[in-house]
Formats: structure tokens, C-alpha cells, sequence
């Protein structure tokens, strides 16, 4: 038995991508079955009535430091674009496509987008680029996995699948009360008690929560420099 950890996210996220990084490090050690919600981060925003950091001049300038300090600290890349902050509607519509249907394939596009955003600084607005950027993980095969990824984009742009993945957001903000991203609810297997989380700042609590030991950013017991 493992402990049911259900990650929501948005690509367009660094403290996403920093509690993606970290959890993959801890997956293992804490026994943990990881369960990656794709979701959309705009209409978290809107439906919970939040405001991004850079809406107030000080907290953008701020975050720029932090992003530093974090990169550091985690070990994780966060080069921040100039066109900060992108949109990321279709990336996260695509995943959220494949995690009911390509769920064998959906890490691999996560770890591709959230690189592609915070990594590499590639675009990811039209349909061709994101063909692109998830394309080697469709290659090598029959024609059909080509034949499937033109299927899973086509039916992730359109008006309806769009809609259901605001729906989504909508009922996660009203329902299950998440209001930025990362989004993290944890069940721990001994006694089956559920705790919600916010942010990639939480994960020394949430060893205390599971039982387990935290061995720090890193995972493995090691001190990060700042």
C-alpha cells in the first residue's frame, strides 16, 4: 500500500516545477503513489479571486529573488522568460487529454512542458509547437502513435475539451477550496486521513504528516549552498 499523493499543477508554475523535481526525488523513499492532475492556473486564478505576484510591482520584483534562491536551493533550473507569464492553455489541455487517454505517456510530457517553460524558453501557444516539443515521445513506433498524438492535439484545442477543463478548475476552487498552484492532496495510507497543501515550501510538514524521513532539498541528506 502507498500513500495516495494527487498533484495538481500548471506548466506555467515554477514552485510546480519545483515540487515536481522534489517529489520524483522522494517518490520511492516515502512510498508514495503519485496521481498528476493537469490543470489550468488562469482559471484557478479567476474562480478563487487570487492575484499573480507580478500584479503587484513588489512581490514581481521579489519573485525574481526567490526564483534565484530556489533554483539554488532545490537544484532546479528557473530561467525566467521575458514573456513571463506565458500561456500554457494548451499544453495543459493536452495533458489533461492524456492522462485519460495516454496516462503511460503523461510524465514524460509534463517533465517536457515544465522544461520547456522554465528550462529551455521554447514556445508552447500553437499546435505545431507543442506537435514539436511531444513529438519524440510518439517517434519510433507504428504509424499509429503519429496518428494518435494528431488525435489527442485536435481534440485537446477544441472549444468543448477547453470548456470541461475550465469546468475542472471551476469545481476544484469551490469543491476541493485550491486557489494556486502547486495543489497537493495527500492521503496517508496508515490511517487513511486526507490533507490538502499549497506551494513547494511544505514538504519537511508533509514528511512529518506522512511519517517519514525528509532528507532535506535534495533528497539525499545533502546541504544546499545559497
Amino acid at each position: 500500500m502507498s500513500h495516495k499523493f494527487i498533484f495538481h499543477y500548471d506548466t506555467v508554475s515554477p514552485w510546480a516545477y519545483v515540487a515536481f523535481e522534489v517529489l520524483k526525488r522522494y517518490r520511492k523513499q516515502w512510498n508514495l503513489d503519485l496521481v498528476l492532475e493537469p490543470v489550468n492556473l488562469g482559471y484557478i486564478m479567476h474562480f478563487s479571486g487570487n492575484r499573480p505576484p507580478i500584479a503587484v510591482a513588489n512581490k514581481g520584483i521579489w519573485m525574481n529573488e526567490d526564483m534565484d534562491r530556489a533554483s539554488k536551493f532545490y537544484g532546479v533550473t528557473l530561467n525566467r522568460s521575458p514573456r513571463f507569464p506565458v500561456n500554457t492553455q494548451g499544453p495543459q489541455c493536452l495533458l489533461r487529454l492524456m492522462k485519460d487517454d495516454d496516462p503511460s505517456r503523461l510524465e514524460a510530457a509534463t517533465d517536457i512542458f515544465f522544461k520547456a517553460s522554465w528550462v529551455h524558453d521554447q514556445e508552447v501557444g500553437t499546435t505545431e509547437q507543442l506537435r514539436s516539443l511531444v513529438s519524440s515521445l510518439y517517434s519510433g513506433g507504428s504509424g499509429s502513435d503519429a496518428s494518435k498524438l494528431d488525435a489527442l492535439l485536435l481534440k485537446s484545442q477544441s472549444k468543448e475539451y477547453k470548456a470541461k477543463v475550465k469546468e475542472e478548475a471551476r469545481q476544484l476552487v469551490e469543491q476541493g477550496g485550491c486557489f494556486g498552484m502547486p495543489w497537493m492532496v495527500i492521503t496517508r495510507v496508515q490511517d487513511g486521513r486526507t490533507t490538502r497543501w499549497f506551494g513547494s515550501d511544505r514538504f519537511e510538514q508533509i514528511a512529518a504528516f506522512l511519517e517519514v524521513p525528509y532528507k532535506g532539498a535534495r533528497g539525499d541528506g545533502s546541504i544546499a549552498k545559497l
